[in-house]
């Protein structure tokens, strides 16, 4: 089987790791190769894995059995027009929808008010994207309902293939003390940190976070943190985000949307709790009060609950952990991922 993993998106998120371990896992039963739209910087971690692959321009068009594109953006027009372009070519086109269900697709989520005729405008744009693709996948159970419902007709072809982790054979406990908390992504509306240093300005137990990121938001977030005397602090991009985790009591997601955000599965395998929004994905991952603990989105106060509490309780942060490592070693391994994608191939084949 000849499969091309297609991206479009920087190779310093998710997708690309998806996309990356995928290739790693399929390599073994399949001729692999990635399409990347270039150049793009390239972080150290992420070259040594793409050296192992033929990488190929986003725009190319070799003869494959499966072209395979991953949306970082639901509403990627390059995606679209390689999609439509790859009909008349060999081959079957497969999407794996990462973030479907955003401000720019469900009006609902954002305060602002939508563009007249935009949701006309993007229901055909993706039904188009559908009707060029043997199949779409999506990594979350509601982000497979949200499409289901939200873009009705040859929508029922989504399939759910959930992100999988490998875990390691070890991992240590929770550090000494208490209420050491670490927020991993992008400093973006969708995020939540906001909603985080509202919360830090109302909690009554001496914690701390560490958030780590870049993004659009960071100065007006820093400005606003500098009032929190040091509970809230930015430190910018990391290159060791799991070492990061191991050095915290929890992870903190505080996000307004989502679909399935590794960061979480990355806290689960290292035996840390985590206290994240009830969004897509997320309320999919985390069992409230057996691996963490769930809040309403946009909710400071309900956040603000959940930190102070976990600060009393370091025992109870340790026993999430560990419920958090045996849900990753059951429900969210990176193999069953390979698989369950290497089944769906051979079912869209014809």
């Amino acid at each position: 089987m000849r499969v091309v993993l297609a991206t479009s998106v920087g190779l310093d998120g998710g997708v690309s790791r998806h996309v990356l371990d995928l290739a790693r896992g399929l390599g073994q039963r399949a001729d692999v190769r990635v399409a990347l739209a270039l150049p793009h910087p390239v972080p150290e971690e992420r070259r040594q894995a793409l050296a192992a692959f033929e990488i190929l321009p986003f725009s190319s068009r070799p003869k494959c059995d499966i072209w395979h594109v991953h949306l970082g953006d639901t509403f990627d027009r390059t995606a679209l027009a390689e999609l439509l372009r790859r009909r008349a070519h060999f081959g079957r086109s497969v999407i794996t929808e990462h973030l479907p269900r955003s401000n720019a697709s469900d009006s609902t989520l954002s305060a602002d008010s939508p563009t007249p005729g935009a949701q006309a405008a993007k229901t055909l744009f993706k039904r188009t994207e559908f009707a060029a693709s043997a199949a779409i996948v999506a990594v979350s159970e509601a982000s497979a309902s949200f499409l289901r419902r939200r873009y009705r007709g040859r929508s029922s072809r989504v399939t759910v293939v959930r992100n999988g982790v490998c875990a390691s054979d070890s991992w240590c406990p929770p550090p000494a003390g208490a209420g050491r908390y670490v927020a991993l992504g992008s400093l973006i509306s969708q995020k939540g940190y906001d909603v985080l240093l509202d919360a830090a300005a109302i909690a009554q137990e001496p914690w701390t976070v560490r958030v780590f990121g870049e993004g659009p938001h960071r100065q007006s977030l820093a400005q606003r943190a500098a009032q929190t005397h040091g509970r809230v602090r930015f430190e910018g991009w990391t290159s060791a985000p799991r070492a990061e985790i191991e050095a915290s009591h929890a992870l903190v997601v505080p996000s307004r949307w989502e679909s399935a955000p590794y960061a979480v599965l990355d806290a689960m395998e290292r035996g840390r709790a985590v206290i994240g929004s009830a969004v897509d994905g997320v309320d999919e991952m985390v069992e409230d009060g057996r691996t963490g603990v769930l809040v309403p989105p946009g909710d400071p106060a309900r956040l603000a609950e959940a930190l102070d509490g976990l600060a009393r309780r370091v025992d109870l942060a340790a026993d999430f952990g560990s419920a958090g490592r045996r849900a990753v070693v059951e429900r969210f391994r990176l193999d069953e991922m390979v698989e369950r994608t290497h089944a769906l191939y051979q079912r869209v084949l014809p």
